[in-house]
């Protein structure tokens, strides 16, 4: 893990930025099992990504930690995002931000995939049932029917922080500066 990136996890902020990779993954995981060590306490997700891979299981290890999770959302939430904000108990955005949820992409299809009948089947159940599970992460967390949720995917665009707040996605627009303590961030001072 960088350096800088230990020093704010020191802190108990996760940064979650540019386009969420392999590598995306294994910095949460060495993350919450480095907290998981500590007394437990709230932590401070600050997410700026455009989206990319390991969402859902990003999600779930956000989820394993039994303190609070707040997520700041400065510059964007997209695809990948979006979903790993859900993860946080309390959910802000700065003014600017934009907040993406969608059906996500699949990278790139090979041939081979596409001339087999048996693989290419496969493949679409193993689509649906990521489809699926982001509906049902996204409807949880916001009490939208999946058919809303649906809807909002299909749209495939980006939302205001008002927007957001106003499907569910987001809980309010930090307007700000950093809560910052020694310790890490104390949103309950602020919001």
């Amino acid at each position: 893990m960088h350096e800088t990136l230990k020093a704010y996890l020191d802190r108990r902020i996760l940064i979650i930025t540019g386009k969420m990779t392999g590598d995306t993954l294994s910095y949460v995981q060495e993350s919450i099992s480095t907290l998981l060590l500590k007394p437990i306490t709230e932590i401070t997700l600050i997410i700026s990504t455009s989206g990319g891979n390991y969402s859902l299981e990003i999600f779930d290890l956000l989820r394993l930690y039994p303190g609070k999770k707040v997520g700041l959302v400065v510059n964007c939430a997209q695809s990948a995002g979006a979903i790993i904000l859900q993860a946080c108990d309390l959910r802000l955005a700065t003014p600017n931000s934009k907040i993406l949820i969608h059906h996500g992409a699949t990278g790139e299809v090979k041939y081979d995939l596409l001339m087999d009948q048996e693989k290419t089947q496969q493949f679409l159940l193993d689509s649906r049932k990521a489809i699926e599970a982001r509906y049902n992460i996204f409807t949880s967390r916001t009490g939208r029917s999946r058919a809303e949720i649906s809807s909002l995917c299909f749209q495939d665009r980006n939302l205001s922080p008002e927007e957001a707040i106003k499907y569910g996605l987001l809980d309010q627009i930090w307007t700000g500066p950093l809560p910052i303590s020694e310790t890490g961030l104390k949103w309950e001072q602020k919001t």
